[in-house]
């Protein structure tokens, strides 16, 4: 809730400051807009939407494949892993992140220099902020993370910006984040029951 609050003040202040005095024109989507958005077939039909969904977890599934070969497999993750998820985190995790880091930290660095700028250097601390996540990893498979998940990370970040910068509107890349997520938070609780 706090990053979608940062997204939603800055919001709030373009709109009463007029938006026609801005060069780059932000999402102003509403908590309601965003919490349907993932469920709205207008949104999750957009072969961009789908598409992203399906092409970032098979980007992620080959980035997998070789960062982490057969005889480099993860025996456990600490308590504290994505792993141990609920499955419906993805959704506040999705509405969240991109509220913050599309909504707001894209727009604002957008205005300040120009739409790639604001995309490309968003995404970069959108891959920086997921560094802590290799603390749940065992401590000589944590650089596999830094070398190869973080840049799938990023990329991913990069086109969650493209969506968001394209259409105006935070709805499709809310969507694409949270199936994404849920789809690795789901197999990450379906393997640690399995376990």
């Amino acid at each position: 809730t706090s990053f979608y609050g940062v997204y939603a003040a800055y919001r709030d202040t373009r709109i009463y400051n007029g938006l026609s005095q801005y060069s780059y024109q932000m999402p102003t989507d509403s908590l309601a807009d965003l919490t349907a958005a993932s469920f709205k077939w207008s949104v999750i039909k957009q072969p961009r939407v789908w598409g992203g969904v399906l092409g970032a977890l098979a980007v992620a599934r080959a980035v997998t494949y070789f960062a982490y070969p057969e005889g480099a497999k993860i025996t456990r993750a600490k308590a504290s892993s994505f792993s141990s998820q609920w499955p419906v985190v993805a959704l506040p995790v999705g509405m969240g992140e991109e509220a913050y880091f599309r909504g707001f930290l894209q727009s604002a660095l957008s205005e300040i220099f120009d739409p790639m700028t604001g995309n490309i250097a968003a995404s970069l601390l959108f891959g920086a902020a997921h560094i802590p996540n290799a603390l749940a990893l065992e401590k000589e498979h944590q650089w596999r993370y830094y070398a190869f998940s973080l840049p799938l990370i990023t990329a991913i970040g990069s086109y969650l910006g493209w969506l968001t910068q394209t259409s105006h509107s935070l709805q499709q890349s809310v969507a694409v984040h949270t199936w994404y997520d849920f789809v690795l938070f789901s197999l990450g609780a379906f393997a640690t029951d399995a376990a």
